[in-house]
């Protein structure tokens, strides 16, 4: 899994001094209708009547919807076709059919009002089903206007959906005899469909005049696949019956729909999750706080592919829906992934997150530019380009510029809309596209970019520079120092610990308070935290904090993430050090690969681990020679970042020359050090302590690298660029009796060494692993198995490598243990320990395991007794000898809800346990079948479980009786 660097920073939320209710509709008269539409549209309308009665209007809208800046569009044109980059992949688009299809099917003639409605009753009469239904979901899917395809395959006046897995149009065509192509381009076939397929949801029921009974039917009739969007979209249809409606379409024609009186069914859905600050813990939720988290599982891309975040988009959706764009984001069968990170509703300015802040939605689909989304944030707003109300929905635009706000200022984006392609700023669809969102005209571009403008001025506040996070021997102290920032009005920093491995949420360990503008440095022990962890803290990182007058206090962007190991004695003593300064390939100011490195280390053996950046190896804070393994990784650095100087090299020659080990990683490390010429030039250095030669330099399609065939790290696989593009891999050779252990995916280039021996003039044997890449671009699951060959390389004892271990609560109410290892040596068992706190742990269980093995085994232990709280599992091995290794922790959270009782082991020998919810229970009884009484047990109000001993009782079966408000009876048997 990759781990992310979820922000930290203090969000400013501005509210816009307007006197207007979000709820609030604007009521407009006839008049005021006509004048909108008259102020956006000026071509003349052709009426036509046929013998029928049907009244069609037609007008030109090329003007309407044309691109509102032709020398822009040709410029982005001819720079996106002049670009040409290496190894982009290309990232799929969401806009397109929906804004480009627009002219062609807008300038056909359209059923007036009139002819619509007529339409609409007869269609409801043929089917037997509500024609206000109709009426209210082509009001909100089309506004009355035959429009398609919306960019998640809608079509028509009535928003039928006909995608990868979504076929309402193909049984429309079976329930009606009409052809696709009609249902998709006529309005009455488009109507007709609906209504059949409204009918078809109803599954056979009576046709009730009754509209809740219609409430499921028109759920299915949305089309949409995500159950709460489904529900989303019917209320809304279902909120237009009950307010009524009044809007204009393009061809001047007032569509109104009176309200009447209808309830709405209430749907449980999922909870509205954002982002959370409980004391001093921010939750893991939204990266925004007012946003809903609606997070997808698919149809983006992890991490941010080494860029930060330049640039804001801002999109409008032209046809379709708010909750058919959020469904169609997190729809995961189908083949083209897109999605934007946020979107925001029309009717109330709803804001929902869809993709992380620090993943890659695919939002832009230009090829040649994978900046669009690796550095960009993209909104989509809900507007119809037939409904011209919607354009300037107040609470839209507060929504929206409250948004732009709050991602301009934490990532320090200009809130201006940019001058040319490539400044950081605020980017519209046509400044990535030869297409313009209709009717966002430059009056209301200057709206939107006014209310952004006009926020809170944020002062700058420079990210710190975290020097070391240390772990004292033995305790679970942490030992942290960084750099002075420099800023006059510095308030102080914040630590913060991560809450686990996921990066899932951070809470404080120290903040300003503390950590005041003159300390740079501290030593803390967890019941000094500001927010006590509940299990071992190991991640920090850190933020500075700066006054802003009257305004709420600016918090920076954070540190680097580094890492330490706690209450460690035995094993390795490993030092992690960060070389990364320099931005190129990798974008971002701040990173975690020193945390990424930790768990890869930390989960393969027992290890003393701390991190520290390289600094302090030249300064000699931190000594080399404290230390039995050190990885070094320096990413994409080159000369002009001072690559292994004097200092540098000096302690590590000391280090190699008195036994050390050493990984060291990074791209242009021997095209600084082995090339003649160079800035660091230093053959002796390369030869005799890195055990290499430079080759030549690689290139970014080099990937993936493998293990050499019957080398040590024979089976290994790195597929590179997975955090940030690996431009130029050094091509590497073995130097003496080293030897290559890493082959890039082009022949003839290799890609690491390895020498095991002695250094210069030590007499200690130590070792080097070289790899002239960025090992951190590949997963972390790749680099995990590179750990363990690496540290079987340098003869780390590695009892037992796992693949996987995961806890889970069962329906019986026992929690599943299940691990699987990946080989195993001399491991005589497993040991499973419980505790409540996440310190103290009790041994719970044992399982025997397979003694050697390498191919690995799967195991599972359940325990049928948790507690009704958080159950922490650590997973332990035994060696025949005696040692033991800590495999790691995870947590379950046990609790049961309203009357639920757990009752186990049932059947039973001689003793039963019984868990409830505290308070709702008083007593237990204890009855034979006769309905005698053998025992009665009071229980406390805190009271959450009980044992109960059977011993003395004849085999059979008895009854346990809860005594409370509501009282409750469980059957059990004795054997």
């Amino acid at each position: 899994m990759r781990r992310k660097i979820p922000s930290i920073l203090k969000t400013v939320v501005l509210i816009l001094a307007l006197s207007y209710s979000a709820k609030a509709q604007i009521k407009r008269t006839d008049e005021d209708l006509i004048k909108l539409v008259d102020k956006n549209l000026s071509s003349p309308i052709k009426k036509s009547v046929y013998k029928n009665g049907d009244v069609f209007l037609q007008r030109s809208m090329n003007d309407f919807l044309s691109n509102t800046n032709r020398e822009r569009q040709a410029a982005i044109q001819k720079q996106n076709q002049s670009t040409k980059l290496q190894g982009v992949v290309v990232e799929y688009d969401h806009e397109g059919e929906d804004h480009e299809h627009l002219a062609d099917i807008l300038n056909r003639p359209h059923p007036s009002v009139a002819t619509t409605e007529k339409y609409i009753n007869d269609a409801a009469a043929e089917f037997r089903v509500p024609a206000i239904i109709l009426k209210a979901a082509a009001q909100v899917q089309s506004n009355w206007a035959q429009t398609g395809p919306s960019f998640y395959g809608s079509y028509g006046m009535m928003g039928l959906i006909e995608s990868d897995n979504i076929k309402q149009i193909t049984l429309a065509e079976s329930l009606t005899n009409l052809s696709a192509d009609d249902i998709k381009n006529q309005a009455k076939a488009n109507i007709r469909a609906a209504a059949a397929l409204l009918a078809y949801y109803q599954k056979g029921k009576p046709a009730s005049g009754n509209l809740v009974d219609w409430f499921e039917a028109t759920r299915d009739l949305t089309g949409l696949s995500n159950e709460e969007m489904k529900t989303s979209l019917a209320t809304s249809f279902y909120n237009v019956i009950k307010n009524g409606s009044k809007t204009v379409s393009l061809w001047r024609e007032i569509i109104q729909i009176d309200p009447q009186s209808v309830s709405i069914p209430e749907y449980k859905t999922q909870s509205e999750r954002k982002n959370e600050r409980v004391g001093n813990v921010v939750q893991a939720g939204t990266d925004y706080p007012n946003a809903i988290n609606r997070m997808t599982t698919c149809n983006y891309a992890s991490g941010r592919n080494g860029y930060k975040v330049d640039y804001y988009f801002v999109h409008y959706m032209a046809t379709g829906t708010y909750a058919g764009a959020i469904s169609w984001f997190s729809d995961c069968t189908r083949t083209s992934p897109s999605s934007a990170n946020y979107c925001i509703r029309n009717s109330d300015g709803e804001i929902s997150q869809v993709v992380r802040e620090s993943d890659r939605a695919y939002a832009q689909g230009v090829t040649g530019f994978p900046q669009w989304n690796g550095a960009g944030v993209s909104t989509e707003h809900e507007v119809l380009a037939t409904n011209l109300a919607m354009w300037d929905s107040e609470p839209m635009l507060v929504a929206a510029a409250n948004l732009a706000i709050d991602v301009c200022n934490r990532n320090n984006i200009p809130r201006v809309r940019r001058a040319v392609n490539g400044d950081r700023g605020i980017y519209g669809h046509n400044d990535v596209k030869s297409t313009d969102c209709p009717n966002l005209t430059t009056a209301r571009w200057t709206n939107l970019l006014n209310r952004i403008a006009g926020g809170i001025v944020i002062p700058s506040v420079s990210l710190p520079t975290l020097y070391y996070i240390t772990g004292t021997g033995g305790s679970n102290v942490v030992n942290a120092a960084w750099k002075a920032n420099t800023e006059p009005t510095l308030k102080g920093y914040r630590l913060y610990y991560a809450l686990d491995d996921d990066f899932s949420g951070w809470a404080l360990a120290a903040d300003e308070s503390t950590l005041t503008p003159t300390t740079t440095s501290i030593s803390l022990s967890p019941n000094q935290f500001l927010v006590v962890p509940t299990t071992s803290a190991v991640h920090f990182k850190l933020t500075a904090v700066v006054t802003n007058g009257a305004n709420p206090d600016v918090e920076s962007a954070p540190s680097d993430v580094y890492s330490r190991t706690v209450n460690t004695t035995t094993g390795p003593r490993v030092l992690i050090v960060d070389g990364f300064d320099r931005i190129k390939d990798y974008k971002s100011g701040s990173h975690n690969f020193s945390a990424i490195y930790f768990e890869t280390l930390r989960d393969n053996a027992t290890l003393r681990i701390n991190s520290a950046a390289d600094e302090m190896i030249d300064a000699g804070t931190i000594l080399l020679s404290d230390y039995d393994i050190v990885l070094w990784f320096s990413g994409d650095e080159s000369s002009a970042d001072r690559i292994f100087n004097g200092t540098n090299k000096t302690k590590v020659k000391a280090f190699l020359d008195n036994g050390g080990k050493l990984i060291i990683t990074g791209s242009e490390i021997a095209y600084n050090l082995g090339r003649s010429g160079a800035t660091e030039y230093d053959l002796s250095f390369m030869n005799n302590y890195l055990k290499a030669n430079y080759v030549s330099d690689g290139v970014i399609t080099d990937t993936p690298v493998s293990g050499v065939t019957g080398g040590p790290f024979e089976g290994v696989i790195l597929n590179l660029g997975e955090n940030y593009l690996a431009t130029y891999p050094d091509n590497i050779s073995p130097f003496g009796t080293a030897t290559t252990i890493l082959n890039y995916n082009t022949a003839g280039r290799f890609a690491g060494t390895a020498y095991k021996g002695t250094f210069g003039s030590g007499t200690t044997p130590g070792g080097v692993i070289y790899l002239g890449f960025p090992l951190e671009t590949a997963s972390q699951p790749q680099i995990t198995a590179f750990m363990a060959k690496a540290l079987t390389y340098f003869q780390v004892t590695l009892p037992v490598t796992l693949h996987s271990y995961n806890a889970t609560l069962q329906n019986t109410g026992a929690v599943k243990l299940q691990w699987q290892t990946a080989s195993e040596t001399d491991n005589k068992e497993f040991i499973i320990s419980r505790s409540m706190d996440g310190q103290q742990f009790s041994a719970i269980g044992k399982v025997v395991s397979s003694g050697n093995t390498t191919t690995g085994n799967n195991y599972v232990f359940y325990d049928k007794k948790p507690v009704n709280s958080i159950n922490y599992y650590r997973l332990e091995q035994q060696d025949f000898d005696g040692k033991i290794t800590d495999l790691g922790i995870r947590d379950v959270n046990v609790s049961l809800k309203d009357n639920k009782v757990e009752v186990y082991p049932n059947p039973t020998q001689d003793i039963v346990n019984v868990a409830f919810v505290a308070g709702v229970y008083n007593q237990i009884q204890l009855i034979d079948i006769s309905g005698k009484i053998l025992k009665q047990i009071s229980l406390g109000s805190s009271t959450t479980q009980t044992t109960i001993s059977l011993n003395n009782l004849a085999s059979g079966t008895y009854l346990l009786k809860f005594n409370g408000n509501v009282p409750l009876v469980k059957r059990i048997v004795k054997n």
